[in-house]
């Protein structure tokens, strides 16, 4: 949307029976852009071939390089089934398949149909005439569904996922989806009969795309941001406990994050955590030699299954911050006074990998989480502070809200 400043009796006028005036996304001279709602990522105009036998699947709307068609939600699967030695097909059939596999190893396990639609693309049946021949090339268009039901309710279709463990847990969580392809033949010779069935199979990827409501930026200054806009942060106080909270009082850590608390694939999450408390247990933290306390801030994806009642998770640590302290250093509170009330400063930055398979997503059973995780581990083996861990949910989608280049 734009705002023109020069005077309204200077507007072009119109009528019903004249066109409009023309209207330009781009702001002119005199003009400011005040909103403007990014564009959705253009479909690759590319294909993806597989050719097995005398049989050719095209899949358009796809990048000529890609292993794996990839479709996000309300997508059409287009395509075309090109047929050599087509005298004796009998019929052509077209299906997208969509399962989830959970177990949870000696105790339960569960698979779902998540998607099931079929498509005739040709069957001597139906086709005009005894002797009409299958057509050389079929086209067919299928389309995954927005959501899929599961003990009475209904959840969005989750993203192709495979958490796959080894070793005693052996927990497994698996969404996938694929095309298949089936080729009929038949032939009747005297007394004679016989049918031979070609079936083609190609997985699909299910990437449901998604922005956040707003930019993340990290070029900021956060200590000063968080004083001047503390409404743009989003706080989480935990407090790391004591072994003696007579002598040495527990220390609280503050976690400041975007307070949208939604990121996408490459973004990079600004953060500041503060360390308050008295003195004392500061200087606990530290160890003799000033040297602060070991802090750690990971991106932490959980998936859980919930399986008829018994409950498992796997927890996996995808990514690692940046991480420095902010003057003055822990040396300068050595000298205050036990009780004085003083803090620790540290600033980073955090970015989700690129190479994520799936955003985080409910499905039923299974539930794939995210979460910033604060670790902070007492410098001083000694220390009557504990090491503690927080976390802080957040939401991963696919794509930031940054335009893409214009290619035209």
């Amino acid at each position: 949307m734009t705002i023109m400043t020069r005077p309204p009796e200077t507007l072009p006028t119109y009528s019903v029976s004249s066109p409009p005036p023309s209207y330009s996304c781009d702001p002119a001279v005199g003009e400011q852009l005040i909103q403007r709602t990014p564009r959705a990522l253009g479909r690759p105009t590319g294909t993806f071939k597989k050719l097995s036998g005398g049989v050719k699947v095209v899949l358009t709307e796809q990048e000529d390089d890609a292993e794996t068609p990839i479709y996000s939600r309300h997508y059409p699967i287009n395509g075309a089934i090109a047929l050599e030695h087509r005298e004796t097909i009998t019929e052509v059939k077209a299906k997208v398949v969509g399962q989830m596999r959970l177990l949870i190893p000696g105790v339960n396990s569960r698979e779902v149909t998540l998607v099931e639609q079929h498509q005739i693309l040709w069957s001597s049946n139906s086709a005009s005439g005894s002797s009409s021949m299958c057509p050389g090339t079929l086209p067919f268009s299928l389309t995954l569904p927005s959501t899929f039901e599961d003990k009475g309710a209904s959840y969005p279709l989750p993203p192709t996922f495979n958490l796959s463990c080894l070793g005693s847990s052996g927990l497994t969580a698996v969404c996938k989806y694929s095309l298949e392809i089936k080729v009929v033949k038949g032939h009747s010779r005297g007394i004679g009969h016989w049918m031979k069935t070609k079936k083609i199979s190609i997985p699909l990827k299910h990437l449901p795309r998604s922005r956040p409501p707003r930019p993340i930026s990290a070029e900021c200054d956060l200590f000063s941001d968080l004083k001047v806009s503390p409404e743009e942060w989003h706080q989480t106080l935990t407090t790391i406990p004591s072994r003696s909270p007579e002598t040495i009082p527990p220390v609280n850590a503050h976690v400041f994050i975007p307070s949208t608390k939604v990121f996408a694939y490459g973004e990079t999450i600004p953060f500041h955590i503060q360390l308050t408390g008295p003195v004392c247990s500061l200087r606990d933290l530290s160890d003799s030699s000033g040297k602060v306390p070991n802090l750690r801030v990971n991106l932490l994806r959980q998936a859980s299954l919930n399986i008829d009642g018994p409950k498992a998770w796997r927890n996996n640590v995808i990514a690692d911050s940046k991480l420095w302290p902010i003057p003055p250093p822990v040396g300068s509170i050595t000298n205050a006074a036990c009780l004085r009330e003083d803090s620790l400063d540290w600033q980073g930055e955090l970015e989700i990998p690129k190479t994520l398979s799936a955003p985080g997503f409910h499905a039923g059973d299974l539930h794939v989480k995210d979460f910033i995780l604060l670790t902070v581990i007492p410098a001083d083996r000694k220390s009557k502070l504990q090491y503690h861990q927080s976390h802080i949910a957040i939401k991963i989608v696919t794509d930031s809200w940054r335009e893409a280049p214009d290619s035209s």
